[in-house]
C-alpha cells in the first residue's frame, strides 16, 4: 500500500491526544498534504510501513519549524523597520504610504491593497498594521508548538527502528533536533515554544538507548537546561518541563536540581514546580534511590497541593522496596499524611492509593488497619466519604482476583462501617456508609452478586418509564428482603426499580411512570399561572405498580418545584429520603374495590412497609384525604432539620 494522506494524518494524529484532533484538524489536512508534495517521488516508492516514511517526516516538521521561525524573523524585520520610517515620517502621506507598503509585504493582494487605501484615514491606522504583524507572528508560533508535539512522536517512532547502538547516534545525527533546541532557546516570543521543545525533546530522547543519550546534547545546552531547572524567574512550567527533561539526561543532574528545589525558599508559582519534582522522585527512585532521602522535606512543605503528590510515590516506594528502613520511613510518612495532615485534602488524597496497595499480600493488613484507624479517628465529612469510596474501589480490585481475601477485607472494616453508620454526626455520612455496606454485601454474596449482574445488564437495555418481564428462576434462591437490596443497589446508579410478582408473571419497571392523577388535576384547577410549560400535560403525576419498590438516591430536584410532590433534594442529608414513600406511592395501596399487599420500599437504610387500612371505608376516606390534601402531606415528608 502505497503512502498516502490519510496515512500521513494518522501518523501525527497519534501524537495528540484524541480530545484536540478537531481543534488541530486543518494544521493535520495542511501538514499532511504539504509533507506529501515536498517529496513526491521518494514516498511513491516506499511501502506504508517502511520506517523511512517516519524519518521523512521528521526532518520535513523540522524544516517546517525552522521556515516559520524565518518567516517570524522576517515579519518582525518588517515592522522594525516600518516603525523606524514612520517615526521619521515628514507627512501624513508619507505614514499612510508606508502602511500599504507594510501591506504589500505581509502578502496583501492588489484587491486587499485597494480596500486598504479606501481604509485610510477611517480605521487603518499604523496600529492596524502592526496588529497584522503581530497576528501572523501568533499564527506561526501556534504551528510550531503543533509541529514540536507531533513531532515527539513521530521521532521516537523513527527511533524505535531496530538500528544497533551506532547506527540510532548516527539517525539521531541526522535529525539535528540539538540545533533546533538551540534556535528556539534564543528565540524572544511566546514561552510557550520553549515549554514544547522541552517537552518534545524529553519524550524523544526516551526512544535512545542509555548509552546513546548520555551524549545526545553538548555539555553547553545540558547546562542550560539545568539552570532553566533552577532558574525560578523562568515561565513555570519552562521550568517543569526543564527539570523532565534533566530525568532522561542526566540523574546526577537531576539528584542535584531536585534536592534544591525542594529546599529552596518558595516563589508564587513553585508549587506546581515543587509537585513536578515530587513526582519526579518516584519516576526515577528505582535508577537513584538517593532521592528517597528528599522524601522526609514533603512532609513539612507548606503547600497541600505539593504534600498531595506524595502518596503515589510513597505506594511505588512500598511497592519497589520489600523491606529496610526506608520502607518503614515511607509507611510512618504515609500514615502522617493519613492520620495527622492539618489539610483534609491531603489526607484524602492519601487514601486513593490503598486500593492498589491491597492487591498485595504483605501490604493487605497493614494498609486495612489504616482505614479502620480513618473510620475511627477522622471528623471531617470529606475524608470519611473518600475513605467510603476507598473501601468500594478496594472490593472491585481485589473480589475479581481473589473473593476470600475481599470477604476477609470486609468483614475487617465492617465492625468500623457500622460505627460509622450509627453514630456519625453528618447525616450524609450515614447515608453514604449503608450505601457502601449494601455495596459490600451484595457483592459478596454469590446469589445476590449473580441477580445483581442479571437486572443491570436488563435495565441497561431499557428505557426510562419501560416495563418488561424477567424470569422467575431469577429470584428463586432469594426472599424478598436479598432482592429488594439488589434492586437498591441496581438502584443506586441506574434508577428507580419496581418489581411486580405476580402469580402468573415477575415484572419490573425501570424509572417512573406519569399518567392522569385526580390529585393534580384539582391542584391546577385552583391554581391557574400564565408562566406554565407550553405543549406539556400538566394533569399528569407518577404511577406506581407492584409491591417492591427501590427508589434511586441520586436524583431529586435541588430547589422547591411549583407542583407538589416531587423528590427535594434536603441538605443534611444529601439526598431525598427515598426511605420514605412520596404520596404517589400510596395511591396503589388505597383500593376501593379489594386490599392491596403491603408496599415494601427498599433502599441501602433497609425496609420501609407500608399496611393499607382493611376495611374498604377506610381506604376510600384515606384516598381522598390524600388526593384533596396533596400539597400538605408533600410539605410533611419534606421537613428541614434544625
Amino acid at each position: 500500500m502505497a503512502v498516502t494522506h490519510k496515512l500521513i494524518t494518522e501518523l501525527l494524529q497519534k501524537g495528540i491526544p484524541q480530545q484536540q484532533w478537531k481543534l488541530y484538524s486543518a494544521l493535520f489536512e495542511e501538514t499532511a498534504a504539504g509533507f506529501i508534495s515536498a517529496s513526491p517521488d521518494k514516498l511513491r516508492s516506499l511501502p506504508a510501513g517502511d520506517p523511512s516514511i517516519t524519518l521523512l517526516l521528521v526532518k520535513y516538521l523540522l524544516k517546517s519549524v525552522n521556515t516559520d521561525i524565518d518567516s517570524i524573523q522576517h515579519i518582525r524585520s518588517l515592522a522594525t523597520d516600518f516603525n523606524k520610517r514612520v517615526i521619521k515620517a515628514a507627512t501624513e502621506e508619507q505614514v499612510n504610504e508606508y502602511i500599504l507598503a507594510l501591506a504589500a509585504d505581509l502578502g496583501a493582494s492588489p484587491a486587499d491593497l485597494r480596500k486598504d487605501r479606501k481604509a485610510l484615514g477611517r480605521w487603518l491606522e499604523k496600529d492596524t498594521v502592526i496588529e497584522r504583524c503581530n497576528r501572523r507572528v501568533g499564527i506561526r508560533e501556534y504551528r510550531i508548538v503543533f509541529y514540536l508535539t507531533c513531532l515527539a512522536f513521530v521521532a521516537r517512532q523513527a527511533l524505535k527502528a531496530n538500528y544497533s547502538d551506532h547506527d540510532i547516534r548516527k539517525v539521531w545525527e541526522q535529525l539535528e533536533m540539538e540545533k533546533m533546541l538551540e534556535t528556539i532557546l534564543a528565540y524572544v516570543g511566546d514561552d510557550r515554544l520553549r515549554v514544547a521543545i522541552f517537552r518534545c525533546l524529553a519524550d524523544t530522547l526516551r526512544a535512545l538507548p542509555a548509552t546513546v543519550r548520555a551524549k545526545a546534547v553538548k555539555d553547553s545546552t545540558l547546562n542550560y537546561i539545568y539552570r532553566s531547572a533552577l532558574e525560578i524567574r523562568q515561565h513555570v512550567w519552562i521550568q517543569v518541563e526543564a527539570l523532565r527533561l534533566l530525568g532522561v539526561l542526566s540523574e546526577e543532574a537531576l539528584e542535584k536540581a531536585l534536592h534544591i528545589r525542594l529546599n529552596a525558599e518558595q516563589g508564587p508559582d513553585d508549587i506546581f514546580v515543587r509537585t513536578k519534582a515530587v513526582q519526579l522522585i518516584g519516576q526515577h527512585m528505582e535508577r537513584n534511590e538517593r532521592l528517597l532521602e528528599l522524601l522526609p522535606q514533603i512532609q513539612n512543605d507548606p503547600s497541600p497541593y505539593v504534600r498531595q503528590a506524595a502518596p503515589p510515590v510513597l505506594g511505588k516506594v512500598l511497592e519497589f522496596l520489600p523491606s529496610g528502613e526506608k520502607r518503614s520511613a515511607a509507611f510512618g510518612l504515609l500514615e502522617h499524611l493519613v492520620h495527622n495532615d492539618e489539610q483534609p485534602e491531603v489526607r484524602a488524597a492519601s487514601l486513593l492509593i490503598l486500593p492498589d496497595m491491597m492487591l498485595r499480600n504483605d501490604l493487605g493488613s497493614p494498609m486495612t488497619e489504616l482505614l479502620c484507624q480513618v473510620f475511627r479517628n477522622e471528623r471531617n465529612s470529606f475524608v470519611l466519604r473518600t475513605a467510603l469510596k476507598t473501601v468500594r474501589d478496594v472490593l472491585i480490585n481485589i473480589h475479581p482476583l481473589n473473593r476470600s481475601r475481599a470477604e476477609t477485607f470486609f468483614n475487617e472494616i465492617l465492625p468500623c462501617l457500622e460505627k460509622v453508620h450509627h453514630s456519625c454526626d453528618d447525616l450524609a455520612i450515614r447515608r453514604w456508609t449503608a450505601q457502601t455496606i449494601n455495596f459490600g454485601e451484595v457483592l459478596l454474596d454469590t446469589d445476590m452478586h449473580a441477580l445483581y449482574r442479571k437486572i443491570d445488564k436488563k435495565i441497561d437495555t431499557m428505557k426510562l418509564g419501560e416495563r418488561e418481564n424477567v424470569p422467575k428462576a431469577w429470584f428463586a434462591q432469594l426472599d424478598d428482603l436479598r432482592i429488594g437490596r439488589v434492586l437498591a443497589q441496581v438502584a443506586e446508579a441506574k434508577g428507580s426499580l419496581t418489581l411486580d410478582k405476580g402469580r402468573l408473571h415477575t415484572r419490573i419497571t425501570k424509572g417512573d411512570r406519569f399518567d392522569f392523577r385526580l390529585w393534580r388535576f384539582i391542584y391546577e384547577i385552583f391554581r391557574p399561572s400564565p408562566d406554565k410549560r407550553q405543549a406539556h400535560n400538566h394533569t399528569i403525576g407518577r404511577v406506581f405498580s407492584g409491591n417492591l419498590h427501590a427508589p434511586t438516591p441520586i436524583m431529586a430536584e435541588l430547589t422547591q418545584t411549583k407542583v407538589p410532590g416531587e423528590p427535594l433534594l434536603q441538605s443534611a442529608e444529601f439526598g431525598w429520603r427515598p426511605y420514605l414513600p412520596l404520596v404517589d406511592q400510596l395511591f396503589p395501596l388505597l383500593s376501593v374495590l379489594y386490599t392491596k399487599q403491603a408496599l415494601h420500599i427498599y433502599t441501602a437504610e433497609g425496609k420501609t412497609s407500608i399496611t393499607p387500612p382493611a376495611g374498604w371505608l377506610q381506604r376510600i376516606r384515606a384516598r381522598l384525604r390524600l388526593t384533596f390534601r396533596f400539597t400538605h402531606y408533600s410539605q410533611l415528608r419534606n421537613w428541614q432539620e434544625k
